[in-house]
Parts: C-alpha cells; structure tokens; sequence
C-alpha cells in the first residue's frame, strides 16, 4: 500500500512588521503565518521546514547592513549565521544556502531584528514544508 499525502488545504506564511516594531527590540520570525493540512485521516504531520535562503541578502538589501554587523566587507549569508544574526534551533546547508527547521522548533527561529534598521524592503523566502503521511 502506497499512502497518498494529501497536501495542504490552506498556507500562509507571512510576517509583516513596521520600522518602529524592530527598533524597540523585535525581530522575524519564521513561524508567522499558518498552515493547514488536508487530511482526512488525521495520519498527515508536518515534520519539517526547509527555508531557501540563498537569495536573501540581496532580495532583502541587507548587505551593507550585514557588512557593519559583522564586520566584514561583502559579507555571506555563512557570515550571516556564525554572526547569530538567525536564531534558534536549525540545521543550515551551507552549499544550499537553506536552513532546515523541524516542526517542533519553528517557533524558536527568528532573524535578528537589528539586521533590518532603516529598512523598507519587501522580500520573499522560499519555503519547503516537508510532510509525513504515517
């Protein structure tokens, strides 16, 4: 037998925040949004997300900004996480450029605010959920 994975009914990941959000401490998080399986058996989970982030640093405009928080001159989205300028539990791909985030710890990944001071950018992050039909 063969189990079918049936996908999702609804998906909205998104995070909208203002200037003045950030600048009093707040951050990005990952986990904003929703999702809702279509599962009629209830034998479909979530085990994982996969966050492609090998685009990010320049859709978001953020390199000058990586650059003076890190240091460097023409600073990597490696530079980006050994900085721990992305927090909580992952496991990131450097040759990919993703991070992987299991289900359980979606709630605990966020980029540091500070990352985006005087920053008015909208930008995307590709996101691969990855679900387990048991």
């Amino acid at each position: 037998v063969y189990p079918v994975v049936d996908g999702f009914k609804s998906w909205s990941l998104t995070s909208n925040l203002v200037e003045a959000n950030i600048e009093n401490g707040g951050n990005v998080h990952l986990n904003a949004g929703s999702n809702t399986l279509q599962d009629g058996d209830g034998s479909e989970e979530v085990v994982s997300y996969v966050f492609d982030l090998s685009s990010f640093i320049l859709d978001a405009q953020v390199q000058k900004r990586l650059d003076d928080l890190t240091g460097s001159t023409n600073a990597t989205l490696s530079d980006l996480i050994s900085a721990n300028l992305i927090q909580g539990d992952f496991q990131y791909d450097s040759s990919a450029g993703t991070i992987e985030v299991q289900e359980k710890d979606i709630g605990s990944v966020f980029f540091e605010g500070d990352l985006f001071l005087d920053s008015n950018i909208d930008f995307n992050v590709p996101v691969t959920a990855n679900v387990k039909d048991s």
